[in-house]
């Protein structure tokens, strides 16, 4: 149960990181063509409410991304969070990419969108999330898998 609450907060902490550069994305006016927000409301029936697509944003990130890394971070193959959490995030990205941007009316990879900057200004996102939710994880994770860490990248 610990590893569930653990990817939660991990999933909390990434979300905002990538929350916050979605913002600064936005208010720069940077790729207008890619609005997560905006696309989560237009696909969940609510185009009007963008407080909703917020809601489910956060709930993906945190809740969804969150519990998954901490259910599947154990069968990656490196002892790094860092490198796990990039890995996931790849894998969140190509989730997105085959099965949420069709849904979104974007096609495969967004090609509907009318420009590749959308699947990588997303893989960025993931990435970075990626990132953070990992080192965030591994922040918490029990001593002993820390204590593995450290004797492994200090025999290296």
């Amino acid at each position: 149960m610990k590893m569930i609450r653990n990817g939660i907060l991990a999933g909390f902490i990434a979300t905002v990181a990538v929350t916050m550069m979605m913002m600064i994305k936005t208010a720069s006016k940077q790729f207008p063509e890619l609005h997560v927000v905006r696309t989560l409301s237009d696909v969940i029936g609510t185009p009007d409410n963008l407080m909703i697509g917020f809601g489910v944003h956060l709930l993906i990130g945190t809740l969804v991304w969150g519990i998954a890394f901490a259910l599947l971070e154990s069968r990656l193959p490196t002892w790094s969070y860092m490198v796990k959490g990039t890995m996931f995030g790849i894998l969140a990205w190509l989730l997105m990419m085959l099965i949420f941007m069709p849904l979104a009316g974007a096609g495969l990879f967004a090609v509907h969108r009318g420009t590749m900057m959308v699947p990588l200004v997303t893989l960025l996102y993931h990435l970075v999330f990626g990132l953070v939710l990992g080192s965030a994880y591994g922040w918490y994770a029990p001593s002993v898998k820390r204590a593995k860490n450290n004797i492994v990248r200090n025999s290296s």
